[in-house]
């Protein structure tokens, strides 16, 4: 890849990024209750996210999000003569399906949460040139709480770390079970918000 388009690939990825660490609210007031981010260096970043919604009368609904940048549609871009085709500043091609859950798995895994008690401290520190970032944040605002580990991360932490995980999956079964296969914007190479083809 060119310097130019190595620098502006670099750009876009933290763009993309970045919208995922924002979220998805649907609604001003939706009250974030956990957001966990998988971010491969070579493939399509990923966000869970399970959300408190106030509605009639004092009532909550529970909403979950799910949101995947598709990497691949957008590194076709910096092809030299592909490049050409769209605008000169690219917007990441993200996707997101939101829905609402049944209150008794939201609870279910907050419940499986609340009983986690581990260590904040990490441990030793890597470093670390490519593999899968991870960051795992609880509430939202002032008052939360952030994990981030790269690869398999602190072994005191996986507890934590498998919650994610199978929470995440979770989520996504729940979310998926009303979209089928053929019009899920989840699925690589579908052209969603971002894409100009």
């Amino acid at each position: 890849m060119e310097k130019k388009f190595q620098e502006e690939w670099f750009n876009l990825q933290a763009e993309a990024r970045e919208i995922l660490r924002r979220g998805f609210p649907g609604a001003p007031r939706d009250q974030r209750l956990f957001q966990f981010l998988v971010l491969p260096s070579f493939d399509s970043s990923r966000c869970w996210e399970l959300y408190e919604r106030k509605v009639a009368k004092g009532n909550v609904e529970l909403i979950a999000v799910t949101a995947i940048w598709h990497i691949r549609n957008d590194v076709e871009k910096f092809d030299p003569l592909a490049r050409l085709k769209y605008p000169e500043t690219l917007t990441p091609t993200i996707a997101s399906i939101a829905g609402r859950i049944e209150e008794a798995l939201a609870l279910k895994v907050m419940e499986e949460l609340s009983g986690i008690s581990i260590s904040p401290q990490p441990g030793k520190a890597g470093i670390y040139l490519d593999g899968t970032g991870y960051e795992l944040t609880l509430g939202a605002g002032n008052d939360s709480s952030r994990f981030e580990w790269h690869d398999e991360g602190p072994s005191h932490w996986e507890t934590l770390r498998n919650w994610a995980i199978e929470t995440a999956s979770k989520l996504e079964n729940a979310l998926r079970s009303s979209v089928s296969d053929n019009t899920s914007p989840l699925r690589e190479g579908t052209k969603v918000a971002g894409d100009s083809k």
